[in-house]
C-alpha cells in the first residue's frame, strides 16, 4: 500500500511475483502519485497471474484490510544516507496489522525485524535476494514470525509504545 512513485521500484516486487506460481500473490493499494507510474504498473499486474493493483483504502481501514494478509514486503535500495537508516511508516503499519515482515537490508529495519523475530531480512538489494527469501518461507516461519509481530504490537498506550521502539532500536 502506498504511493505509486517510481522511485519506490514496485516493478521489481512485481516482476519478481511473476515468477512464482499462483499460490503466492500480491495485492497493491496504490495512490495515484505519480500517473504514468501507475499505469505501467498496472500494465505489468495484468501480465501477470498472481498480481493485482486494486484501489487505494481509506487510512482507517487500512490496518483491518492488510490484517487478512501474511506478509508484508517492504523493499527498497538505499538511495539516499536517510534511506539506508529510516524506519518507515510502513514497517510500523504492518506490524500494526500483524503481518510477518520481509525487508531490504535497511540498518534500522532490518535490526529491528532480527532483534524481534519479525520476519525475513534479505542478504543484499537485488531481486534474486527477494525471489530466495520468498520462495523459502514456510507456512511454520510466517506463523512464528506472525506471533512475534503480534506480540510486539501489544502496547497499552502510546508513550509505552514509544519507549518500548526506542529500547528496540537503541541497545
Amino acid at each position: 500500500h502506498g504511493n505509486s512513485n517510481r522511485n519506490r521500484s514496485l516493478d521489481r516486487v512485481i516482476r519478481s511475483f511473476a515468477r512464482f506460481p499462483e499460490k503466492y500473490s500480491l495485492d497493491l493499494y496504490l495512490v495515484e502519485t505519480d500517473t504514468r507510474t501507475l499505469t505501467e504498473l498496472r500494465s505489468l499486474a495484468r501480465a501477470t497471474a498472481n498480481v493485482r493493483v486494486l484501489v487505494p483504502l481509506p487510512y482507517e481501514d487500512l490496518l483491518n484490510v492488510l490484517g487478512d494478509y501474511d506478509v508484508g514486503v517492504f523493499v527498497t535500495a538505499p538511495r539516499t544516507r536517510n534511506l539506508q537508516y529510516s524506519m518507515p511508516n510502513k514497517v510500523f503499519e504492518y506490524i500494526q496489522a500483524r503481518l510477518m515482515l520481509v525487508v531490504s537490508p535497511l540498518e534500522e529495519v532490518g535490526r529491528l525485524v532480527r532483534t524481534n523475530a519479525l520476519g525475513v531480512v534479505l542478504d543484499d538489494f537485488s531481486d534474486a535476494a527477494l525471489e530466495r527469501a520468498l520462495e523459502n518461507l514456510t507456512d511454520e516461519q510466517v506463523r512464528i514470525a506472525k506471533a512475534s509481530v503480534d506480540r510486539l504490537a501489544l502496547c497499552e498506550d502510546s508513550e509505552d509504545s514509544a519507549r518500548r521502539y526506542l529500547a528496540l532500536m537503541m541497545p
